[in-house]
């Protein structure tokens, strides 16, 4: 890096300086819908039509847009609450709250109760904005913002029961659609955007339209402690950008890869600090810059 790469801080106005992080569920599902795992995890429909907007546009090259025809038109597709799952959709059923949080991180493993473990994958979203859930019960009440982790949020529902913890998470439109990948190596990470697997600590998301795939990161700031104080310690970390998110909007703005499993879970859950983002940039790259 220091023979190659040249160190930039990025700097902003915009007042976006966040670090959150994701990783990849591990759920209990079933093959048939039961009391317990009533919600379907949705695979994508015949009628969500995916357009990848650089074959109309070289300059739209990182864009991709889903929709529905409709009178030869390309419309929105409906909302979260105003999607039905068909059976024939269904990759497996799970708790509700557990697709919920499946749909934001984006990927998850499957197990299913004879130890058959399968891989969701990202397939496609309805293309409506996201809405963070955690923001909404703080701005109404409902929660502290001390409790706006998964965890929190979490026990918020199991307080409320179904009917309120459906319409709150209705709060956000945005609606993940997944396909089964198969797990051949129980080691490795689910695939970014960048369409490699992601590493844990090693991987960051961030906004394509700021950052290229590929890029490094060596960023400051506070991690959550892997003990059960759950106190940050800032420390810097050397990150990849390898994948994004609906969430992920500002040059300042990332979102880290914690890994598999519930371990990672609460470690990603906890993850919300401010950060010094330093870019590593090619030295022919950033000496053309800086002329």
């Amino acid at each position: 890096f220091e023979d190659y790469f040249t160190p930039l801080e990025v700097m902003s106005d915009d007042g976006v300086n966040k670090l959150t992080g994701y990783y990849e569920p591990e759920i209990s599902v079933r093959s048939r819908p039961t009391k317990t795992h009533s919600k379907p995890i949705p695979k994508r429909p015949d009628d969500l039509i995916e357009v990848r907007l650089k074959q109309f546009d070289p300059d739209l090259a990182d864009k991709t847009v889903w929709g529905k025809v409709e009178g030869g038109q390309l419309n929105l597709y409906p909302a979260r609450e105003d999607i039905r799952t068909q059976t024939s959709d269904a990759l497996a059923y799970a708790d509700p709250a557990d697709v919920f949080f499946l749909q934001i991180q984006g990927s998850g493993r499957l197990r299913f109760p004879d130890g058959r473990i399968i891989r969701a994958g990202f397939d496609a979203h309805n293309h409506r904005p996201f809405g963070s859930l955690a923001n909404h019960l703080i701005r109404t009440g409902e929660i502290k913002r001390s409790e706006a982790s998964m965890q929190g949020i979490r026990a918020w529902m199991d307080r409320v029961g179904p009917v309120r913890a459906e319409a709150a998470m209705n709060v956000n439109p945005r609606f993940v659609f997944f396909r089964e990948r198969i797990v051949e190596d129980v080691n490795e990470g689910p695939v970014g955007s960048a369409g490699i697997p992601l590493t844990a600590m090693g991987s960051v998301a961030v906004d394509l339209s700021h950052h290229a795939h590929g890029t490094p990161f060596f960023l400051e700031t506070s991690l959550p402690d892997a003990n059960s104080s759950w106190r940050g310690k800032e420390q810097g970390v050397l990150l990849i950008s390898q994948d994004t998110g609906g969430a992920i909007q500002g040059v300042k703005r990332g979102d880290v890869f914690f890994g598999s499993g519930d371990d990672a879970g609460k470690r990603a859950g906890r993850m919300n600090y401010e950060g010094r983002f330093i870019v590593l940039l090619p030295q022919e790259l950033s000496k053309s810059l800086a002329s």
